[in-house]
């Protein structure tokens, strides 16, 4: 556990690192008029070593899933909760009556 979050620390002090060089690096070449040029190699690996680093530790350090199934969620609820809650569920959609010719027609009347 503490060795994923000094990864994780240690990933974005590397990806700052990263990005202070890219800023000097392409601060020398405005210096000298030659923008146009791309990256060194040894920069974009830092870069990309830091944030598979990073997303590497953040997924072995993640808690694990719930489960948020319907089955899952009417076990844990007694029968007095549910029914109480049955009226008030909406399985019909009114945007056929809202959005139709005669719909639109009779509520502006």
């Amino acid at each position: 556990m503490y060795f994923l979050r000094l990864a994780i620390l240690a990933s974005i002090i590397v990806a700052a690192h990263a990005a202070y060089s890219a800023y000097e690096y392409l601060g020398h070449l405005k210096a000298l008029d030659r923008p146009e040029t791309t990256l060194p190699l040894s920069i974009k690996s830092e870069a990309t070593l830091a944030l598979l680093v990073f997303l590497l530790a953040h997924l072995q350090d993640a808690a694990s899933l719930k489960k948020i199934g319907w089955s899952d969620r009417m076990q844990k609820l007694s029968i007095d909760e549910t029914d109480a809650k049955g009226g008030f569920i909406q399985l019909r959609n009114r945007g056929s009556q809202l959005f139709s010719e005669t719909g639109l027609q009779s509520s502006s009347t």
